[in-house]
């Protein structure tokens, strides 16, 4: 019986563990809504834009330097995109890469984009 309990907490130990290395980390400046209703991320290190979305505050940091916490996800749709009518181009990077970001936290960093 001590065995069940122990492999038990294991596998909760290891999904935890799991789950929280899912969340990331970036930031840049936030612009939007843009037409699909979801927000744009123009990160400095990165050469593309990231489409982001998943919580109300971000209308209130449109303008801003922010570090936004969340997990990358392959559709639009589940950052709260809205499908435009007629044929649609999936946004990713050119290596593949998804370029949706569910965010699940923000941070305001600054007023101004340039720091």
């Amino acid at each position: 019986m001590k065995f069940t309990w122990v492999v038990a907490f294991a596998l909760a130990v290891m999904f935890a563990a799991t789950s929280a290395d899912a969340e990331e980390k970036i930031s840049g400046c936030l612009s939007g809504p843009n037409s699909e209703g979801a927000y744009d991320l123009k990160r400095k290190e990165a050469p593309h834009q990231v489409e982001v979305g998943g919580i109300e505050d971000l209308a209130k940091h449109v303008g801003h330097a922010v570090m936004l916490t969340g997990e990358w996800v392959k559709s639009g749709a589940e950052i709260g995109e809205k499908e435009m009518s007629g044929e649609r181009e999936e946004h990713e990077h050119h290596d593949g890469a998804d370029k949706h970001f569910k965010v699940s936290a923000v941070q305001h960093v600054s007023t101004d984009c340039s720091k």
